[in-house]
């Protein structure tokens, strides 16, 4: 499959200064299209999908009339979404001692994926499993800080509230599509809130049934469903989906800054954040901006939400994928920061500094729980099985760090750091877990901690500069150093967790059972040497300026991913149920910019 995206970004800004007073203001657009398809002769094939399981058999007789190839990628359509941002900020040095930041930002997005993925079978034709849903969100923040500067003490107090409002109705209770009233219940006067008398039904014998039986008894109606279960159906669907209700926070910040002596000082730093759930999360297998029928097809007709034309969530075994929910909150973390810095003579400074970041609420996916239907609600499944996903993960990383830096002099300077962390968590992120089920690891994750993918236990860094500005060193063709540095640094870390595979020979290596702990290994530690030489020179008034950088001046082989059952780069068998071992991917905590509060530190994921 090829894949066309184009972004187009629109932007502008005004900034007013007035007094000690600064305002300024952005609004900006983005527009993206992604289109996802098999690409012969410059248009896209119309059939998708052949065979997902033998891919050697994408020949001719599986193709479309007048075009000799068909489509052989597992993923057809794509996504468009366009994004507005409007932010104001201002800052006022209000008095010699009080610096005041505020500001405001309102996002709207209007995003539509539509996506066609095709799940590999035994033989013949791939079955195809759309993904549709169109939803316009929004997102609201306003923060608020202050700046106390005296000479003995800096303060920093600030606070942040965040609103957002996902747009669409999801299940009411995500574990549960019958929201705890089933029809049943319904048939036999139970349900709360419903009714009180159970249903009766005379049959062709003269036998009066009452409650369950009397519904499963019942003439079938024009759909084929007995006519009194389908009303309790109906009646049981009331209070199964609910609108997406609003996502709020208020996140405290404080930050303090201590003199210990006129070279020394402690620091402590405490936050909140927060960070909106990914919207394919909340979206995907919802129903959401759908219209049920042939139009979309990604439903039948008859398969709505009570009262709408949306498609309901598909609830059928053969969807690969799981059920969003949107009414998901915002995912928090804490952060605590204590530390020490101090100047060493007059050309050193060390700071050391210990960290705790607690994050809860993080997207996870869970099972339904079992709940008989018999009014068979939801894609004509009486006992519903499928996953969904909730807020229930959490993640803890802790760690310290030290860094001793030397300033400029005598045309050399040097910055030496070592941090030492660990992160935890109780499972993987939810783009991963279909991976993990399949390698047999899914159920060890449950109820304990373990090492998340992103642990990097040991950072080392050096970095060693040579500058010369204007003074020149004093010897031969020294002028020719005016304005030049080199840089270079050096750096060593941990690799990041894999989870091992135990193979007695070939033939078990996939077997699930052979799959160790998650994330109980560890890929080797990598290096990485890289330079950055600046030359600046004058031509009249002006000045110009080059450089030279190269990336792993050394060329080292670095082991991005290892064999999972050597756990090394270059030897041992493959196993694609693991095939994510080893890779690290970096994760924005924010959706857009939050202010830099009190040097806000490094971010864990």
């Amino acid at each position: 499959a090829s894949v066309r995206d184009e972004t187009r970004l629109y932007g502008a800004t005004f900034e007013q200064r007035f007094g000690r007073t600064s305002l300024q203001i952005k609004a900006a657009r983005t527009d993206f299209e992604r289109n996802t398809c098999n690409i012969f002769l410059g248009a896209c094939v119309p059939a998708p999908f052949v065979n997902a399981n033998f891919r050697e058999q994408f020949i001719a007789p599986f193709g479309v009339a007048g075009i000799p190839f068909p489509g052989s990628g597992l993923a057809f359509g794509g996504e468009d979404y366009t994004s507005d941002l409007v932010r104001a900020d201002m800052q006022s040095q209000v008095t010699d001692h009080h610096n005041l930041q505020f500001g405001a930002s309102f996002i709207r997005h209007d995003i539509v994926y539509a996506e066609t993925r095709g799940v590999p079978g035994n033989s013949g034709a791939a079955e195809v499993v759309p993904q549709l849903y169109r939803a316009e969100p929004t997102e609201f923040a306003t923060y608020l800080q202050d700046r106390i500067e005296y000479d003995f003490l800096t303060i920093k107090l600030g606070a942040r509230f965040d609103y957002g409002k996902a747009q669409g109705k999801g299940f009411s209770d995500p574990f549960n599509p019958t929201a705890g009233t089933t029809a049943r219940e319904v048939c036999d006067g139970t349900a709360p809130n419903i009714n009180s008398t159970p249903f009766t039904f005379t049959n062709d014998d003269g036998d009066v049934l009452t409650g369950s039986a009397a519904c499963l008894a019942s003439t079938p109606g024009a759909n084929g469903k007995p006519f009194l279960l389908d009303s309790a159906t109906t009646l049981a669907q009331a209070d199964d989906f609910k609108e997406a209700e609003a996502r709020k926070a208020f996140s405290p910040r404080i930050g303090v800054s201590f003199p210990l002596s006129e070279r020394s000082a402690v620091f402590f730093n405490a936050g909140r954040y927060t960070m909106n759930p990914l919207y394919s999360n909340l979206y995907r297998n919802s129903g959401i901006g759908t219209t049920a029928g042939d139009a979309d097809g990604f439903c039948e007709e008859t398969e709505v939400k009570l009262g709408t034309n949306e498609c309901y969530p598909p609830l059928r075994p053969n969807n690969p994928d799981f059920v969003g929910n949107p009414n998901l909150f915002l995912e928090q973390a804490t952060q605590y920061e204590v530390g020490y810095a101090a100047e060493v003579g007059s050309a050193y400074a060390v700071n050391v500094a210990v960290f705790n970041r607690d994050e809860t609420g993080l997207s996870g996916l869970v099972d339904s729980r079992a709940v008989q239907d018999i009014g068979a609600t939801y894609s004509g499944e009486g006992l519903p099985s499928y996953r969904t996903i909730v807020n229930q993960d959490f993640l803890t990383a802790r760690g310290i760090e030290v860094q001793l830096r030397r300033r400029l002099m005598n045309y050399w300077n040097a910055d030496i750091n070592y941090g030492w962390s660990r992160v935890t968590t109780n499972s993987p992120p939810p783009e991963r877990s279909f991976e993990i089920a399949a390698g047999g690891e899914l159920d060890r994750t449950k109820l304990r901690e373990i090492v998340s993918d992103i642990d990097q236990t040991h950072r080392f860094n050096a970095t060693l500069g040579v500058s010369v500005r204007n003074e020149v060193p004093d010897w031969r063709w020294g002028h020719l150093l005016r304005n030049a540095s080199a840089t270079l640094t050096y750096s060593l870390a941990s690799g990041f967790p894999y989870t091992p595979v135990r193979a007695q020979n070939i033939l078990d290596t996939f077997n699930d059972g052979n799959a160790a702990d998650v994330n109980t290994g560890r890929a080797p530690t990598v290096q990485q040497v890289n330079a950055i030489l600046q030359k600046g020179f004058n031509i009249g008034t002006v000045r110009y300026g080059a450089f030279v950088r190269i990336d792993n001046l050394l060329d080292r082989k670095n082991c991005e991913q290892v064999y999972v059952n050597t756990g090394t780069c270059d030897s041992g068998l493959r196993d694609f149920s693991n095939r994510r071992v080893g890779n690290f991917n970096e994760v924005s905590s924010t959706n857009f910019d939050q202010p830099e509060f009190f040097g806000s530190r490094r971010s864990i994921f």
